[in-house]
């Protein structure tokens, strides 16, 4: 029933594996000196404020009024 191949024929190829390609990363830091320098200008800003005093002042006058003469 099975078909079975003649003596001395083609040999069958054999298949030809596949081939994966696997792609791996590695990262690695590598640290470089890159001096940078801050320099600080401290401001001081006077704010002048004028708070007004107040002052009060009296005067006392007298005056004598005559009314007729004695």
């Amino acid at each position: 029933m099975y078909y079975q191949r003649p003596q001395g024929c083609c040999p069958l190829p054999e298949p030809t594996p596949k081939c994966r390609v696997i792609h791996r990363y590695q990262v690695r830091d590598v640290c470089h000196i890159c001096p940078i320098h801050t320099h600080i200008v401290n401001h001081t800003i006077y704010r002048h404020h004028y708070v007004p005093r107040y002052t009060c002042s009296q005067e006392n006058v007298c005056q004598d009024i005559h009314c007729g003469g004695c």
